[in-house]
């Protein structure tokens, strides 16, 4: 008994358990699967290619000529799709300053429900908005992972260059002269 499935997923039909009327035997099985696809097999496997509601029938024929039907609908849902991943961030930052992570443009077909970070640097943060301070310059990959209600999850990343502090620039302030 098959209800509900996704596009694309393997569908095993069987009419193993249909029983003939005593004296007689099955010598025939057909199979139409309401997507223009037909089988005379006793077992099936079907992927269906499509979304939408479908009227499986099987037929059997028996070896009197007497047959009988079954029919059952199947709904075949599109396949669920994993969250899209959006970080917000700047391009560059410097070392030592405080740099703010948003995912929260994140989307998915359920909800979004984990929001974990990786700033590259062995830092880690969960959470849609995260701030972190790189103690040193260089190139970082930050990674964000989403999961949903679903399951389902998804990431990105994005590079930050980490520019080293701007260095003091000493004032040369110079000595008084004393004119006699």
């Amino acid at each position: 008994c098959i209800r509900d499935s996704y596009r694309g997923q393997e569908l095993r039909f069987s009419a193993r358990n249909s029983i003939a009327a005593p004296g007689t035997q099955i010598v025939r099985y057909e199979w139409l699967f309401g997507d223009g696809a037909v089988s005379d097999q006793a077992e099936v496997v079907k992927v269906y290619s499509n979304p939408g509601v479908f009227n499986v029938t099987l037929t059997v024929f028996a070896n009197t000529g007497l047959s009988g039907q079954a029919t059952q609908q199947v709904t075949i849902s599109p396949q669920p799709q994993p969250p899209v991943v959006v970080i917000n961030a700047p391009a560059q930052a410097t070392a030592g300053q405080p740099v703010t992570f948003d995912g929260g443009q994140s989307t998915g077909q359920s909800p979004i429900v984990s929001y974990q970070w990786r700033f590259g640097d062995g830092g880690t943060a969960d959470g849609a908005r995260a701030q972190h301070t790189y103690a040193a310059p260089g190139a970082y990959s930050v990674q964000l992972t989403v999961g949903d209600s679903a399951g389902l999850s998804g990431s990105t990343s994005v590079q930050i260059q980490i520019n080293p502090p701007p260095t003091a620039i000493p004032t040369v302030v110079p000595e008084p002269t004393a004119i006699v």
